[in-house]
């Protein structure tokens, strides 16, 4: 019982912050002629980040008019995440030229940052520079060997090759170090089941099982 509602807590959360997500939203495109309020796009960004919503055109938008016109409104810190979430979209939405200013500008403020490495390397898969953006990430991993985002764009750069036989090899690598990632035992059952390969696949979902036994979810799968 407190298994569900604890569910229930979390899905009213969600219902909760999608509809200020939504009316930040409808408040930012229905300004008119004054032009978008800056705090009310400043609480959009902060409810994509907090919700992981994908909105990539409405943030590269609204999150580089706001970095353009009032970029003193926001922290120091939480400027950087603002300039890092905008190029995420601009690289999700096609704005490469866009996505390279501010990776530009990202660097000159934290030189060498893993962090920064990662966007570059997410450009280089953007331009489907494949090989070139999986040795990045290989950098990144002789750097930090616990670096998941870099583990996990490697597996993304395999899959958008159509290298599923990599992907799978990759995600088995990661996951003897990190056992608890539910969400890369999923993707790994996925591909399992997409190349025919039910016995791993079903293995992966006991794993997933193991990790939340009280997700009707990961049941049903």
């Amino acid at each position: 019982a407190r298994a569900n509602l604890s569910l229930v807590g979390t899905i009213t959360m969600a219902l909760a912050t999608q509809s200020e997500l939504e009316d930040a939203l409808d408040r930012i495109e229905n300004a008119g002629s004054r032009g978008p309020p800056m705090q009310t796009i400043r609480t959009f960004l902060r409810l994509v980040r907090e919700g992981k919503a994908r909105l990539p055109a409405e943030v590269s938008k609204h999150g580089a008019y706001l970095l353009k016109r009032s970029p003193g409104i926001l922290r120091p810190d939480e400027r950087w995440l603002v300039h890092e979430q905008v190029t995420i979209a601009c690289l999700d939405s096609g704005d490469l030229g866009s996505a390279k200013k501010l990776i530009d500008e990202i660097d000159s403020r934290f030189p060498e940052s893993l962090r920064v490495a990662i966007l570059q390397g997410m450009l280089l898969e953007a331009e489907k520079k494949w090989e070139q953006a999986d040795e990045q990430y290989l950098k990144i991993l002789e750097t930090n060997e616990a670096h998941q985002n870099a583990w996990k764009r490697r597996v993304a750069v395999a899959r958008q090759q159509g290298n599923d036989s990599k992907a799978m090899s990759i995600l088995k690598e990661y996951l003897d170090v990190f056992v608890i990632d539910g969400e890369a035992w999923e993707e790994l059952a996925s591909l399992y089941i997409s190349n025919q390969m039910l016995k791993q696949a079903a293995f992966c979902y006991e794993e997933i099982i193991l990790l939340a036994p009280s997700d009707p979810y990961c049941h049903i799968k």
